[in-house]
């Protein structure tokens, strides 16, 4: 039986050693192998850690839906985080409210996803990285314990107000 109680860096990890030359990930012409999505995702990582240490909160990630939104996903949990998303097609208002409710001060987005979103909403967050212009050459595992009943990902649901 398979052990279940790992995170789920945890996890991948031990999938990308066993199968590094696998696709891992597939989007119209784009595709990454386990062993990319890793060495992007550590890239990743260590960017969000020298930005905002390894406490865990939120880190809103705004994509529009692509390859670009896997290392970003894997990477924020990398780093003992766990993420927003948010889509790039919600009205302005919805966007800055869950960002104010997440208390977030770090964005990841792809040029894509920043082109998307609103002048407003940008100058809301205290800094905003671009995934694509993480160039740090650090691409070994982050140290950071992330433990399975750690968050993952939050979830904002359309309330009224």
């Amino acid at each position: 039986m398979e052990n279940v109680e790992t995170s789920i860096p945890a996890r991948f990890e031990s999938i990308a050693r066993l199968h590094p030359e696998r696709l891992a990930v597939k989007d119209g012409g784009q595709s990454l192998t386990y062993d990319q999505l890793n060495r992007a995702a550590n890239l990743i990582a260590h960017a969000v850690l020298s930005q905002r240490g390894a406490t865990s909160e939120p880190i809103p990630l705004l994509f529009q839906h692509g390859i670009d939104m896997f290392p970003a996903i894997l990477g924020v949990l990398k780093a003992g985080k766990f993420y927003l998303g948010l889509d790039p097609s919600l009205p302005d208002e919805r966007q800055a409210r869950m960002l104010a409710d997440s208390g977030a001060s770090l964005l990841l987005s792809n040029s894509r996803g920043e082109r998307l979103a609103n002048p407003k909403l940008r100058r809301s967050m205290g800094r905003t990285r671009r995934v694509s212009c993480i160039l740090q050459d650090r691409q070994e595992r982050p140290r950071v314990s992330y433990a399975p009943t750690r968050i993952s990902c939050l979830t904002a649901s359309s309330t009224a107000g």
